[in-house]
């Protein structure tokens, strides 16, 4: 496929099946945002993957998807959620450039899910407070790459 090809057929996805996302691809998708570009190499990101449907079901209610369409439309419903989730999450003090860092790392990584047939949404409307306290819980299985 070539690139041009890749960017139209890749789009946002509100529904999902539910079907756990191999391994290998989770892998490949973190590996490749780590090593894309970062401004000055600063490299201020870190990546939390929730991936156990237990954990996955209780940071669900943190995601508010296109929050300015009717919940009816935009929010996933019972059925439709996503089965894992890569969190952003930025390490020192924010620079001018840590949001194009940010974009690089999330576009990377919705093109590569896109390659491997697994749908994606880049979310910005999240509850990090309530998430956060749900990801420090000892039961919410989760990894943290650097």
């Amino acid at each position: 496929m070539d690139f041009h090809t890749l960017c139209i057929g890749c789009r946002t996805y509100r529904r999902f099946k539910q079907k756990q996302i191999p391994e290998e691809i989770l892998d490949e998708l973190l590996e490749n945002a780590r090593i894309a570009n970062s401004a000055m190499n600063r490299q201020p990101l870190r990546y939390v993957l929730v991936k156990t449907p237990e954990a996955v079901r209780k940071i669900q209610p943190c995601f508010h998807f296109a929050a300015a369409l009717p919940k009816e439309l935009g929010q996933p419903k019972k059925g439709e959620q996503p089965t894992a989730f890569i969190i952003l999450c930025t390490e020192g003090p924010e620079t001018p450039w840590t949001g194009i860092d940010i974009g690089i790392a999330v576009r990377t990584m919705n093109l590569n899910a896109y390659i491997h047939g697994v749908g994606s949404c880049i979310i910005g409307n999240v509850e990090f407070e309530s998430g956060s306290s749900l990801m420090k819980h000892p039961d919410a299985l989760y990894e943290v790459c650097a």
